[in-house]
C-alpha cells in the first residue's frame, strides 16, 4: 500500500491548494490529469515537497516504476528525515520484484526526535520491525523470492 503524507490543506473556505487538487484527481483515478497538473506545478515550484511526493505516488500508480524510484530517491536525498519516501521506495522496489532493495529501504534508520509526531515514532518502530522480519525471512528462504503463505 502506498503511504501518503498528511499535509494541511487549509480551511474549508479557502480555495483548494494545488496539492489538494492533484490528490483529489489521484483519488478519482484520473492519473494522467493528476500527473500533468503536478508536473506543471513543479515547473514553477520545484521545492514543493508534498507535490513531489504526490508525483512519485502518481508514477507508482501508473506503473512507471523507474520514474517513481527517481522521484522518491531524490526526496530521500533532499529530506533524509522523512520516512514516507523510503516507505514508498520500498513499495516500488517490491512491485518490481526487487525485494532486497525494498528491505534495504525499510531498514534505513529513522531516528525520531522529540519533535517527531508520535504517529511517526510509532511508524518508525513498525517499519524497523517489519524490515528485520523481512530480512530474516529472506535469509531463511535463501532464494530471494517471496514465499507463498500457508493459511491452512
Amino acid at each position: 500500500m502506498i503511504c501518503a503524507l498528511a499535509f494541511t490543506v487549509g480551511s474549508a473556505w479557502a480555495q483548494p491548494s494545488p496539492t489538494a487538487e492533484v490528490a483529489k484527481l489521484l483519488e478519482q483515478g484520473k492519473l494522467s490529469e493528476a500527473a500533468q497538473r503536478a508536473q506543471n506545478h513543479l515547473k514553477q515550484n520545484a521545492n514543493d515537497v508534498p507535490m513531489r511526493f504526490l508525483q512519485g505516488v502518481i508514477a507508482t500508480e501508473q506503473r512507471k516504476y523507474d520514474q517513481a524510484i527517481q522521484i522518491f530517491t531524490a526526496l530521500t536525498q533532499d529530506y533524509p528525515g522523512l520516512p514516507e519516501p523510503y516507505n514508498n521506495l520500498a513499495v516500488v522496489y517490491a512491485a518490481k520484484g526487487e525485494e532486497r532493495k525494498a528491505a534495504k529501504c525499510l531498514s534505513r534508520p529513522f531516528a525520531p526526535t522529540p519533535a517527531t509526531p508520535p504517529r511517526m515514532r510509532i511508524w518508525a518502530t513498525y517499519a524497523r520491525m517489519a524490515s528485520d522480519a523481512y530480512a530474516k525471512a529472506l535469509q531463511l528462504d535463501g532464494s530471494g523470492k517471496a514465499m507463498q503463505p500457508n493459511c491452512r
